[in-house]
């Protein structure tokens, strides 16, 4: 196969791609418009499902228990290595009645590889910590607003969390999940809808060059292929013959002199 060849087959699946990723994109904008959960509000782990879009903020992390990072290799050789994921535990307090000692926990994963949101997870789980072993509260604690999509956690990924958290010794009204929630930039769906869009827009104009070419007819198809035309002269030859407009003027001259004289 040809440079040509590995090219278009490199262009159609760039393309292809494309649209898979803007089909993404508006499954994602339907999940939103039928609504967002505030995680804030949450009563019970059932109100968590795999799929389904939530926000919220994030006033207290209990901790930073597992790291995900993506190696990059050549040849099977490692290269480098970069982090692409961090997972925190966050506690949501539900109050249940009027009194602020009636309520439930319920503990949920957050994962994210934004840096800005790791380095302000950070400052709440030190602040969340403070709280809990010396009382002290930031005179302006320290929040987040996060959207998300809900997923079950990784089997692997889980055991981290199992041993991050062997030693607490949850109450009855204290629940650990296994969600997950993956840090969704909203403007990620209309970067998806714009990529689908143009690919899609890229293979039918394609297909639509490819169709009109298919169907010209070839150029002076009712011609010799040794034809030779010059514009410039104003002579055109076919198997050797030559038709010139200027001798043709001077015999049509002739034939009326000749005419006259009869």
């Amino acid at each position: 196969m040809g440079l040509l060849g590995r090219l278009l087959i490199a262009a159609a699946v760039l393309l292809i791609g494309g649209i898979v990723i803007g089909v993404m994109g508006v499954c994602d904008l339907m999940k939103i418009n039928k609504g967002v959960m505030n995680f804030n509000s949450a009563a019970s782990t059932a109100d968590f499902t795999e799929g389904k879009f939530v926000d919220g903020y994030v006033h207290c992390i209990a901790g930073a228990y597992a790291e995900e990072t993506t190696e990059y290799t050549n040849h099977g050789v490692k290269t480098s290595e970069s982090k692409s994921g961090q997972y925190y535990i966050m506690p949501i307090y539900y109050i249940n009645g009027v009194d602020d000692e009636d309520y439930s926990v319920i503990f949920v994963s957050i994962k994210t590889g934004h840096a800005d949101t790791i380095k302000k997870l950070d400052k709440i789980c030190e602040e969340t910590w403070q709280w809990w072993e010396d009382g002290v509260v930031p005179e302006k604690p320290t929040e987040l607003y996060l959207m998300g999509k809900v997923k079950v956690l990784k089997q692997d990924v889980k055991g981290f969390l199992d041993d991050y958290t062997a030693d607490w010794e949850l109450s009855s009204n204290e629940k650990m999940t296994n969600y997950v929630i993956e840090y969704y930039n909203p403007n990620t769906y209309k970067i998806s809808i714009t990529v689908g869009c143009v690919s899609l827009i890229i293979i039918v104009a394609g297909i639509v060059i490819f169709v009109r070419k298919r169907n010209k007819p070839a150029e002076d198809a009712c011609f010799p292929t040794d034809n030779t035309y010059y514009p410039n002269d104003n002579t055109y030859n076919q198997n050797d013959n030559t038709y010139n407009p200027s001798d043709s003027v001077y015999h049509q001259n002739e034939e009326y002199r000749n005419y006259r004289e009869y």
